[in-house]
């Protein structure tokens, strides 16, 4: 049963996440119509880069509250 719940969990992260893809697409692609020149590549590159300082920092923190305080 524990797997079922895992996978199910999983499936409604993944569907959550996409839904919330296309909608930053969906938004990005009006700010681009607004200033009439394309910048999705950099909404897209912003987002890797927040992805990646959140996992970065996600780790550290990790680490950092495995450390025994003496």
């Amino acid at each position: 049963p524990q797997v079922y719940s895992l996978m199910t969990l999983f499936f409604v992260m993944g569907v959550s996440t996409g839904m919330m893809d296309v909608a930053m697409n969906a938004q990005a692609v009006m700010v681009e119509q607004q200033l009439k020149k394309p910048i999705m590549t950099s909404f897209h590159a912003l987002f890797s880069v927040g992805m990646m300082l959140g996992a970065l920092c996600g780790s550290l923190f990790s680490e950092l509250s495995s450390v025994r305080c003496v």
